[in-house]
C-alpha cells in the first residue's frame, strides 16, 4: 500500500512560521481574557505601584518632612482607577524615605519642611485600546514651616503607557498606565527638590 508522507519543514522555518502566529494568539488572549472593559471591576491605584525605587537623589537634605496629598479621589468600580489622597501621599511618603532625600518622614510631629502635592489633572483614555497612555499634572509646594513661607513650588507633567502585554484585561493596563504616569509624577518632583540648597 503506498504511503504519502507530509514532508516536514526545516527547524528553522518552522520557527519563522510559528512567530508569525504569536502577535494573533497575543491579541487573541487579551479579548478573551477580558481585554474590553466588559464586567470587569476598577481597583484604585496602589502607593506600592506609584512609589518609586532606587532613585539617586543629588543631595540628601538633613531635615525632617511632613507630606500632605490633594486632589484625589475615590475610585468608581465601573470606572477606570483613580488616586486617593491617602495612596498618593503613601507613595510621596515612601518615595522619600527609600530615596533617602530627607533625613525623616514623619506625621503627629512638627517636622522641619511640608511638602503639599496637588493633583491638578489625571488624563485618562477610554478603555477600549489596547496600549493605555495617562497624562497627569501635579502641583508641588515645599513649605519651610518656621516661617510658613514656601520656599519652592513647580507644576509637573508625565505620562506613562502601558502596553497591550502588560495585561490581560483593559481595567489592569488603565491602573498599571495611571501608577505609572503618578511614578514617572513623583520621580521628577524629587529629582527637582534634590538639587535644592535647603537650610
Amino acid at each position: 500500500m503506498f504511503e504519502h508522507k507530509i514532508p516536514r519543514l526545516p527547524r528553522a522555518r518552522r520557527r519563522v512560521a510559528l512567530s508569525q502566529f504569536v502577535p494573533v494568539l497575543l491579541l487573541l488572549g487579551i479579548i478573551g481574557g477580558g481585554g474590553l472593559s466588559g464586567c470587569a471591576t476598577s481597583s484604585p491605584a496602589r502607593s506600592a505601584g506609584m512609589a518609586t525605587q532606587e532613585l539617586r537623589v543629588q543631595r540628601s537634605h538633613p531635615y525632617s518632612i511632613r507630606v500632605e496629598a490633594r486632589g484625589g479621589r475615590a475610585t468608581d468600580p465601573k470606572g477606570p482607577s483613580q488616586i486617593s489622597d491617602e495612596a498618593f501621599a503613601q507613595a510621596l511618603a515612601d518615595s522619600i524615605r527609600d530615596s533617602r532625600l530627607f533625613a525623616r518622614v514623619i506625621a503627629g510631629e512638627a517636622p522641619d519642611y511640608l511638602l503639599r502635592v496637588a493633583i491638578v489633572g489625571l488624563n485618562q483614555p477610554p478603555e477600549q485600546g489596547f496600549s493605555m497612555t495617562v497624562h497627569m499634572e501635579t502641583s508641588w509646594t515645599l513649605v519651610k514651616t518656621d516661617h510658613g513661607d514656601p520656599v519652592w513650588a513647580d507644576s509637573i507633567r508625565s505620562s506613562y503607557t502601558a502596553s497591550a502585554i502588560s495585561s490581560r484585561k483593559a481595567v489592569t493596563r488603565m491602573r498599571l498606565a495611571t501608577e505609572g504616569a503618578a511614578r514617572a509624577n513623583i520621580r521628577q518632583g524629587m529629582e527637582r527638590i534634590s538639587g535644592l540648597e535647603l537650610e
